[in-house]
């Protein structure tokens, strides 16, 4: 796995990195302009995968269980793996269904200024993170072509939430109480531009959102 960014000390902050300190798993930075070129055309390194993890197809949870796969050679074994991975689904659906309400008022919210919202698994401790989608390219690669206008626009990223966070839990509770929905419809966009200047993605209107913070921090 690896991240790409401008300094160490950036790298070490990001929410991205936030699942992968807590379960110990190591991580590239990669700090020099060359390098978001570089893994696009050295993709991999002693038959493992370079996979940038600002895109979101990663499964932490999972991480250690793939692995130890990997070193299973038996059918009956692989078999039996499987079926376990077959079992794990359901719950991971059912839970997740709870969350169906929050995630469409947070797509109704943001509308086409995102891809897609995504239950993440590696926040631990920040509320949101942009991610690319699996099929798009690194979002500081993009970003990068953006600015030397190779390219001419960049594609919708998703959003992924920390259900476990404070603020989230604060959005659920309320999106069915009407007195508290234009509150929480601006809460969700700071969320947003937050995700955004996180990621070195620009905020579409600077001005709304230092409205809405000040407004938020009057409240304080």
């Amino acid at each position: 796995f690896y991240i790409t960014g401008d300094s160490v000390q950036a790298l070490e902050n990001s929410p991205q990195m936030e699942g992968f300190k807590d379960k110990g798993i190591e991580v590239l930075y990669l700090i020099d302009t060359v390098d978001n070129f570089w893994v696009t055309v050295q993709n991999e390194y002693k038959g493992k995968e370079l996979k940038s993890i600002t895109k979101g197809d990663i499964d932490i949870e999972n991480l250690n269980e793939n692995e130890d796969d990997d070193t299973n050679n038996s059918d009956d074994e692989i078999k039996f793996d499987d079926e376990k991975n077959e079992e794990k689904k359901s719950p991971k659906d059912i839970t997740n269904s709870k969350y169906d309400s929050l995630i469409t008022f947070i797509k109704d919210t943001l509308k086409n200024k995102i891809n897609d919202v995504k239950i993440s698994k590696k926040l631990t401790s920040s509320p949101v993170c942009l991610v690319a989608d699996k099929k798009a390219m690194d979002i500081r690669l993009e970003r990068y072509l953006l600015d030397q206008n190779q390219i001419q626009k960049g594609m919708l990223k998703n959003i992924e939430i920390n259900i476990k966070h404070p603020i989230i839990k604060e959005i659920q509770e309320n999106i069915a109480k009407p007195e508290q929905i234009e509150k929480m419809k601006e809460l969700v966009e700071i969320l947003f531009d937050e995700a955004c200047i996180l990621e070195g993605e620009p905020v579409a209107n600077p001005g709304e959102f230092a409205k809405r913070l000040n407004a938020l921090l009057k409240l304080m």
